[in-house]
């Protein structure tokens, strides 16, 4: 039996909950805004450097997720938003991570604290605090959302009838549904860090015609994914899992080969940024690769629980009755509360 304060935070969560999640996913946004406004304001001296630019395009796309499947999960109370907005922010605290702590390594071996400029000094204090603070709002956000899973949970299981059989459905649809954006925005920040390391090259546009093909492969893939699922296509399910198993097969190369240094073409990546940065691009790319690969196994097993599983009636009720009509009711729910 759990503690009697263990047991008042739970309740305490079970009501409050989404107000903290809000609240510490809000205060994590705007220190990742501010953090990556100071270091573009450090390197100002060196102009716009293709770095900057990755930065703020990776950071827009990992804070808009996070928005995103949080906005979503919260008002619409999709649960398995719920899942994915976990996962982005485990990834994005992750690709900070290792972009503070590259930081640190690289501001120590270069100077003593006492010896930086006043901005050295605040991007290097903003990243020990960055270390820190996101492991903390990772912890507290991994000890909160079990008791909003639970709050939610109860609600729309009453909402679909509180039928087994058909909770079963509601789960799997909206979660490989929920997977299948989450996939998609995994594989574009893949890119997006691919094409930023290795398209300084004389042969760029060797790279961007094979990575634009990829690249629209995996939109197109991702489309055909939601297809099969409204539509219950079981009959192209193996069809669709190969292209993604060839996508994720090329990623795995672009990875591997970036890790080692390499373009494409097993040619030297150029030497055109800074150690920092290239080792940012390389980190990234790696971490973004095992997220990806490890969603996709997911994303295989939910999608064939899905539309193999459950009969035609159970899926059409939960496709028809349970999407944008159950979100609508959702939402007038929760601003009424």
């Amino acid at each position: 039996m759990a503690p009697k304060f263990i047991e008042n935070l739970n309740d305490y969560f079970l009501i409050k909950g989404n107000i903290w999640l809000i609240t510490i996913t809000t205060i994590e946004i705007l220190f990742y805004i501010a953090y990556t406004v100071v270091y573009s304001i450090d390197k100002t001296d060196q102009g716009i450097e293709q770095a900057q630019v990755y930065r703020w395009t990776l950071t827009a796309v990992l804070l808009l997720s996070i928005i995103y499947f949080l906005w979503h999960s919260i008002l619409n109370k999709t649960l398995m938003e719920l899942i994915s907005f976990i996962i982005m922010l485990i990834l994005t605290n992750v690709f900070f991570l290792q972009r503070e702590i590259i930081l640190i390594v690289y501001l120590l071996n270069n100077n003593t604290v006492s010896d930086m400029e006043t901005l050295q000094l605040i991007v290097f204090i903003m990243s020990c605090i960055g270390v820190g603070g996101s492991i903390i709002a990772l912890t507290l956000i991994l000890l909160i959302v079990r008791p909003v899973y639970l709050s939610m949970y109860e609600d729309v299981f009453l909402k679909i009838g509180a039928n087994g059989n058909i909770w079963e459905v509601y789960k799997y649809f909206t979660l490989t549904k929920s997977f299948l954006k989450l996939d998609l925005l995994i594989s574009v920040e893949f890119m997006i860090t691919i094409y930023f390391l290795t398209y300084n090259t004389r042969d760029s546009l060797y790279y961007i015609a094979v990575d634009i093909f990829f690249s629209v492969a995996i939109f197109a893939n991702n489309i055909h994914g939601h297809l099969l699922i409204n539509r219950k296509l079981y009959k192209q399910f193996i069809a669709f899992v190969v292209i993604r198993c060839a996508i994720e097969s090329y990623k795995m190369y672009r990875t591997i080969t970036s890790a080692l240094g390499y373009t494409l073409a097993l040619h030297d990546i150029p030497n055109d940024f800074s150690e920092e940065d290239k080792a940012t691009y390389q980190y990234s790319s790696i971490a973004f690769e095992v997220m990806g690969l490890i969603s996709v196994v997911f994303l295989v097993v939910f999608m064939k629980k899905t539309i193999w599983t459950f009969n035609r009636n159970e899926f059409d009720l939960i496709r028809n009755n349970f999407t944008k009509d159950f979100y609508r009711l959702q939402r007038e729910d929760t601003l009424l509360s």
